[in-house]
């Protein structure tokens, strides 16, 4: 199941980028400049050549390039060609003709050297349906390597036709010049083609605004916000208003505790000690009277320390003085 689902995961990968890009059943023998305009994807490079015809290239895929060349100036499909990377069997060769020339059977003439040189094919095979000469070119191996359709029997190579050039060249270039003009001309007007949408391009953006202008729509019903905020409003408004509860002591003492609480915050929020509680406020006078007790046992030791030194001292410089002091009898005055 696992492996059915990849596989068709990775085809629908595959098409999907072929969507929007051109269909060999799009194209069709009668196919205008004007008409390509208007129904064919304009995602395609574009060449004036050197016989003022104007050539368009698709890359359909990895492996096919659609060429197409007009007339422009009858307004006429010229040829159509399908070109393969990697050349395919013959068979897709046939059914690629068969979705451009929109037929259902084709038989095949094999062209000689001398034939196919005339028409500028190599290695070919050939019919003829209705107006339209169609052909495909095979390698050695029989492979497809290109599918053509030309409205008129081919008179060359139309793949060896370069770009035509825009400048006038030579000393009496008038012819030169006039067709170095109608290039630019054409070039102009392709570049203006180009860039005009056509009716597919147009169905595309209209159903880009379309769906936008739905999106827009719907976003609002998505969002019922005002819906659910409105209904437990209406319902609140109908109940009846409770009755004022009485205040018990409990929380009389409750609101007394928070003012107090209010108070010392905002006391000590002026002494600068914000976040400071009661608790550590005693820890810190606590410790405050501790220290101060400290420092006056410290000094009154080191006052009694003093004291006895200076008692050592004087008994040191004068004993007997030191006796009669201690005796308290005074020494006589010498009378001079």
């Amino acid at each position: 199941m696992n492996r059915l689902f990849t596989h068709v995961l990775t085809a629908v990968m595959l098409l999907s980028p072929l969507a929007g890009a051109v269909q060999l059943s799009d194209l069709s023998a009668d196919l205008t400049r004007t008409g390509a305009d208007e129904t064919l994807t304009k995602d395609y490079a574009y060449r004036v050549l050197s016989d003022l015809t104007v050539r368009r290239i698709w890359n359909l895929d990895e492996n096919r390039k659609l060429t197409i060349d007009f007339d422009p100036g009858k307004d006429k499909l010229i040829c159509i060609m399908v070109d393969y990377k990697k050349p395919v069997s013959a068979k897709q060769g046939t059914e690629a003709v068969k979705a451009i020339a929109h037929t259902d059977e084709v038989k095949w003439n094999k062209l000689d050297t001398k034939q196919a040189s005339k028409y500028g094919v190599e290695n070919a095979r050939a019919l003829k349906i209705d107006k339209s000469y169609l052909f495909m070119e095979t390698n050695a191996a029989g492979k497809c390597v290109r599918v053509m359709l030309f409205t008129s029997v081919p008179k060359q190579n139309r793949r060896h036709l370069s770009d035509i050039s825009t400048t006038g060249y030579g000393p009496t270039a008038m012819g030169n010049n006039a067709q170095a003009s109608a290039g630019k001309a054409l070039l102009e007007d392709e570049k203006k083609r180009l860039a005009t949408p056509n009716k597919t391009d147009l169905a595309k953006e209209e159903t880009k605004e379309s769906d936008t202008m739905e999106d827009d729509k719907t976003e609002p019903e998505e969002t019922p916000t005002e819906e659910v905020t409105e209904t437990p409003k209406e319902v609140a408004a109908a109940e009846p208003t409770p009755e004022p509860q009485q205040t018990t002591p409990k929380k009389v003492k409750k609101a007394k505790a928070s003012t107090a609480k209010n108070r010392y915050e905002a006391f000590m929020a002026k002494l600068g000690l914000e976040g400071v509680t009661p608790v550590q406020l005693g820890l810190g006078g606590a410790g405050i009277i501790l220290l101060f007790t400290i420092i006056g046992m410290i000094k009154r030791n080191n006052e009694a320390k003093l004291m006895a030194a200076k008692a050592r001292a004087m008994a040191e410089s004068d004993p007997g003085e030191t006796l009669r002091a201690r005796s308290g009898v005074r020494r006589p005055k010498l009378k001079r």
